[in-house]
């Protein structure tokens, strides 16, 4: 096996990003590395859940992959990792990104 790489490299590299917020923040909590990434080239959407329905959340998803080009990853976090769960099954979709936060 090769050496573990860092996720801008393994995960990112060549494919396009589309972040989502969790169920208690929105799309914005990710103002600060969406510059850095576009920065390094990639295109980057972030969607805020509707939460009224799963379904709904799914289909902006849906939506907004195609905003950018094909492949994407979709990150993640909270219950916008159930989100994209369900969205990753896109033909649009790469990868997925779960993210936590530390305890």
């Amino acid at each position: 096996m090769g050496e573990e790489q860092p996720l801008s490299d393994l995960a990112i590299r060549q494919a396009r990003c589309r972040q989502l917020g969790d169920l208690w923040a929105d799309g914005s909590c990710y103002r600060k590395v969406i510059p850095t990434l576009q920065g390094e080239g990639h295109e980057v959407v972030s969607t805020q859940n509707s939460l009224d329905t799963l379904e709904g959340d799914v289909a902006a998803v849906k939506r907004a992959l195609g905003r950018v080009s094909s492949p994407a990853i979709l990150v993640g976090h909270s219950y916008g990792g159930t989100v994209i769960t369900a969205a990753g099954t896109d033909d649009r979709v790469a990868g997925l990104v779960y993210l936590r936060t530390r305890s």
